[in-house]
């Protein structure tokens, strides 16, 4: 079983949350120029508008807000997955042949990583990086804690040597998450020292890992640190790490819904942090109920509870944060999560995982990124599984074969063509609403908007992506598209790509690659049309 999915996590419940209306579809004329679109003062004549009661979407790309962060389109890469004929780097290294799984490599490549989260997480609170170098013969078994007790170790195939040579095939930087619980200050630093003497770039480092959990399994019991203890330990970590290269990134640990963490934290460290890393975006995490669709809607309505956390992150970091206040968010765990449990009905429910709903889920939440400047890291979990939600799924039989980029792969790398450009705010009126009585992690939301939008200019400047969701399971929704301010010569060219399938949970697998796919027309060259969103699809409109 795939590790930080074993265990819970504290978070916060936005319990009601009601999505407000975002305003009316009704725009003036471009005023500020952006050096994007030609600029204000260009006569268009009279703008398009949305009319009273219609479902729309306006997007003014005269007003871009700010930079879609590259450290968005993150994944990670583990030492091992527990399974010790296999589990080197989650699959991705063949530990007899002691190179890259060059299959695996190459059909994760066009996905668009551009950081990897090592050596994972609870995992990390055990690994010690300096017994995982060198000849196999010399390295030392590290503590697996997803074992009942603390007896069973694996070889570490896949040390720090090996992550840095994936990572750099994949054209991605790395994210170190220090261990906090069995190694020491020096022992990071040493580690930073050693990839520096290598030519590896290690710019991120995340000081522990969910240290605020306070019991569980014995792993949690291990790693457990109340915020005066963890606070010392950042410091220490910190200034080590400086030290050895005075620009690395350093992330602190953070949790809305642990009393007293983040203000406890916040209030005793005397280092400066980077950013704070939060684990908030698991949906639903949990086990097979019967009702599948009404499970799935939860799982879609969640990244309202989520933009609610980190909410409330902000005003921890506002009130508490001191010299901090402003610093990044980073989501170095988030996914879909549809947790076995050990029944007959396990294929049927982690099947969900890999489903088109899931990746759904998962370009809602990337619109959640877009939309707030402070988010600026994200790792999701995991880039390679058979099991689990990730970039690239791997034959069942014997997790290493057959590796076929998934739905979610499919929807990643959508995304993560939107990295460096420029977020649009988006208007979004008239969209039909739902409620959920809530699963697992996810609480009863009310009134969630059936579509979502988020709007980009592209970072070479020569076109303007939509991005809208229809998170409804059986109803296709038409809309007014609005695109405003770009180019200013005028629209010459709309492009419509549709990810779906025949459901929401159909499944791209080496059994079924072509389940859900993405197909391409061309649309109408305006900057009013109307289109319409298939039920349970991911839609991106490029204007040009």
């Amino acid at each position: 079983m795939q590790a930080e999915k074993r265990r819970s996590i504290a978070r916060l419940s936005w319990v009601g949350l009601v999505v407000p209306v975002l305003g009316a579809c009704v725009s003036t004329k471009p005023s500020v120029d952006t050096g994007v679109d030609g600029g204000a003062g260009v006569d268009a004549g009279p703008l398009p508008s949305c009319q009273l009661g219609q479902l729309c979407i306006l997007v003014d790309a005269s007003r871009p807000d700010h930079v879609i962060s590259p450290l968005l389109f993150g994944d990670w890469l583990e030492w091992t997955d527990g399974d010790p004929n296999i589990g080197a780097g989650d699959a991705i290294w063949d530990q007899v042949a002691n190179a890259p799984r060059a299959e695996i490599v190459s059909t994760l490549q066009p996905v668009g990583l551009s950081l990897i989260r090592y050596p994972g997480g609870t995992l990390s609170d055990f690994f010690l990086w300096n017994q995982a170098i060198g000849p196999d013969a010399s390295r030392v078994p590290q503590v697996y804690p997803f074992a009942p007790d603390g007896g069973t170790a694996f070889l570490p195939y896949f040390g720090p040597d090996e992550v840095a040579q994936v990572t750099s095939s994949l054209g991605a930087q790395l994210l170190v998450t220090a261990n906090i619980v069995t190694d020491t200050p020096q022992g990071a630093a040493n580690w930073l020292r050693h990839y520096q003497d290598a030519g590896v770039q290690a710019k991120y480092w995340e000081i522990g890992n969910e240290n605020y959990i306070p019991s569980g399994s014995w792993a949690q019991d291990e790693g457990y640190r109340a915020p005066v203890q963890y606070s010392a330990l950042f410091d220490q970590f910190a200034q080590a790490l400086r030290a050895v290269d005075p620009t690395v990134q350093v992330g602190m640990l953070g949790c809305p819904g642990c009393p007293g963490w983040d203000q406890g934290v916040l209030q005793a460290i005397t280092q400066p942090a980077d950013f704070m890393s939060v684990h908030n975006g698991y949906a639903p995490f949990a086990s097979y109920v019967a009702d599948t669709s009404s499970a799935l809607e939860a799982m879609l309505a969640d990244p309202v509870s989520i933009r609610g956390s980190f909410d409330a992150l902000e005003g921890d970091l506002t009130e508490y944060g001191g010299p901090n206040a402003g610093i990044n968010l980073a989501e170095t765990e988030w996914g879909a999560g549809f947790n076995p449990s050990g029944a007959a009905t396990d294929v049927q429910w982690a099947a969900l995982n890999r489903s088109l709903a899931s990746a759904l889920y998962s370009a809602l939440v990337f619109d959640l990124f877009f939309a707030d400047p402070q988010i600026a890291i994200a790792n999701h979990t995991n880039a390679v599984s058979p099991l689990w939600q990730a970039d690239v799924t791997l034959s069942p039989t014997d997790g290493i074969s057959d590796p076929t980029v998934s739905a979610f792969g499919h929807a990643f790398r959508l995304y993560a063509d939107a990295a460096g450009g420029l977020e649009v705010p988006v208007q979004l009126r008239g969209a039909p609403t739902y409620s959920t009585t809530g699963l697992g992690f996810v609480p009863p939301l009310f009134d969630v908007p059936e579509l979502d939008a988020a709007a980009v200019i592209a970072a070479s400047a020569d076109r303007l992506w939509i991005y809208v969701v229809n998170r409804s399971l059986t109803d296709d929704l038409t809309a007014r598209v609005i695109a405003l301010g770009y180019p200013a010569a005028g629209v010459q060219a709309v492009t419509s790509e549709v990810l779906n399938g025949a459901s929401a949970t159909a499944v791209d697998d080496p059994s079924t690659p072509n389940a859900v796919s993405v197909a391409q027309t061309s649309l109408t060259a305006s900057d009013s049309l109307e289109v319409t969103f298939p039920a349970h699809s991911l839609t991106r409109l490029t204007f040009q």
